[in-house]
């Protein structure tokens, strides 16, 4: 089994499946969004700025088997591998990005020297992350505080948040970062149902109590997201109705 190049789909590595399985490659190809319009008489003009749409990770690998029916066998442990789900390779270590699998590995009965390859799509903010956040966490309860955090990275990343109060009911927060603001009022968390601020797989922003989420609580000056700027200090002030106890996060991205 080749161990320079690996890489593997929610735990599980490709070349793990299968003995016989021999991964030549991964690459990486990363889609632009940019629209124009025909500028006379000459050119394009832009219409917004290029920002990321896709990556697109191409897994090149071989399965060294010349039994038809022993390939066969191997090629459906691949595809049934190959499905969506968090996708790391030793090549970005500590770093993951979330996958859909946009083209399985096609099979040819008679070539068996065939290089296959595997097609992998990530949207979203189609940007790698970091596996572990950077976090701070207080457990000594105030009721407003200014902390600063580092998140690592090459790219604005998102703060994230749990909250909790350290007795009775918290009703209202307020976040600040800069210019950024997320106000948050007629809450009714309590310390066994803190208040979770975080982004799922696709970058979108959930904030929830138990199981209730809590959208609907933000002002309508709420920015849309608190962006952090990576690899410097972030001062982000925090204001509750009662003493809590509070961890914020934040997980580095990567172009």
């Amino acid at each position: 089994m080749r161990t320079d190049i690996t890489c593997a789909l929610n735990g599980p590595g490709l070349a793990d499946l299968d003995s016989r399985i021999y991964v030549e490659d991964i690459s990486e190809d990363v889609n632009i969004d940019q629209e124009t319009i025909q500028r006379a008489p000459y050119g394009l003009f832009p219409l917004n700025n290029p920002g990321r749409g896709s990556i697109k990770i191409k897994v090149k690998f071989m399965i060294k088997e010349r039994n038809r029916t022993e390939r066969m066998t191997v090629i459906q442990k691949v595809r049934g591998w190959a499905t969506h789900g968090w996708f790391t390779m030793n090549t970005r270590p500590g770093q993951q990005l979330y996958v859909f699998c946009t083209k399985p590995p096609a099979f040819e009965t008679f070539d068996l020297t065939a290089r296959m390859e595997i097609e992998f799509t990530a949207y979203g903010e189609a940007f790698w992350q970091d596996i572990t956040p950077v976090q701070v966490k207080v457990t000594s309860a105030v009721s407003s505080a200014t902390v600063s955090i580092t998140p690592n990275g090459t790219q604005e990343c998102f703060l994230e948040a749990e909250i909790a109060p350290s007795s009775g009911t918290l009703t209202s927060v307020t976040i600040t970062v800069g210019t950024q603001t997320l106000a948050l009022s007629g809450l009714s968390v309590t310390k066994t149902t803190p208040l979770k601020i975080y982004y799922d797989e696709l970058h979108l922003l959930h904030i929830v109590s138990g199981s209730t989420s809590l959208l609907n609580k933000r002002s309508a000056a709420s920015s849309d997201d608190i962006l952090l700027v990576p690899n410097q200090s972030n001062s982000v002030g925090l204001t509750f109705s009662r003493a809590c106890t509070y961890t914020i996060k934040a997980r580095g991205l990567w172009k």
